[in-house]
């Protein structure tokens, strides 16, 4: 038994957001080809500025912690290497 009906509608909903932000990109269209466009849009940070970008200015202009910047950064790494993407995609 997984126990009482809060628990189990609360997993569920955590669930459900969890596949929410991974799809969120995809629903709109916005794949890995897209993906570097959209982020400079949404930092106001051109492509050509990104090597070497201090991940506190990233944090400044997101208006996000810097831990939340670093596992990001991370997190998109451990993608790029597991999916085997092809990053001079990436790069200007």
């Amino acid at each position: 038994m997984l126990g009482d009906g809060d628990f189990v509608e609360h997993v569920l909903l955590m669930a459900k957001e969890r596949l929410h932000r991974k799809y969120v990109l995809a629903s709109k269209g916005i794949g890995f080809k897209q993906l570097p466009q959209w982020v400079s849009e949404l930092t106001a940070i051109p492509r050509s500025k990104w090597n070497g970008l201090p991940l506190t200015d990233l944090a400044d202009r997101l208006r996000i912690s810097l831990p939340t910047v670093s596992v990001a950064v991370q997190r998109g790494c451990e993608i790029v290497e597991r999916e085997k993407l092809d990053i001079a995609q990436l790069r200007i």
